[in-house]
């Protein structure tokens, strides 16, 4: 086994685009353990999503080749104290499916506030931001920046 990938993505599993699917399946194919991270669990429920997660129960399930996690924040996001919670809950989570950090490549395709701490606190193997999106024009989002001060 080569290692550990912690696939951080912003899409739910499976998502119409199956490009970040397709690529980590090509690392599960050449011995990587792959842990796909798929959207955060942070949206207010509303119709549509009902009526989304109802045609997603219809449809046959595709069989991923690596362990899809969905992690669960508490809203408001922003709210300091909730905030705070969330940044601790989400590196529970996550370190949850980690064998080992030291082995693990956290690969990052949105890096949202609450993952920032962990990038920092945990001793990754790599980190690979993929930039694939252009998220910093969009409402709501914060100019984040990434750094990693070597021990």
């Amino acid at each position: 086994m080569k290692g550990d990938i912690l696939f951080y993505s912003d899409f739910p599993y499976p998502f119409h685009n199956t490009e970040a699917e397709e690529k980590m399946a090509r690392f599960a194919a050449r011995g990587w353990r792959v842990v796909y991270v798929a959207q955060l669990g942070i949206r207010n429920p509303r119709p549509s999503h009902v009526v989304q997660a109802l045609r997603r129960g219809k449809s046959p399930a595709r069989k991923p080749p690596f362990e899809v996690v969905r992690p669960k924040l508490v809203p408001p996001r922003r709210v300091p104290g909730v905030d705070a919670v969330n940044r601790r809950w989400l590196a529970r989570q996550l370190l949850g499916h980690v064998r080992d950090p030291s082995g693990t490549v956290l690969w990052i395709r949105f890096p949202t506030p609450e993952l920032v701490p962990l990038l920092a606190a945990a001793p990754w193997r790599a980190v690979v931001y993929e930039v694939v999106d252009d998220h910093a024009p969009g409402p709501g989002i914060l100019h984040l920046r990434l750094h990693r001060n070597d021990r």
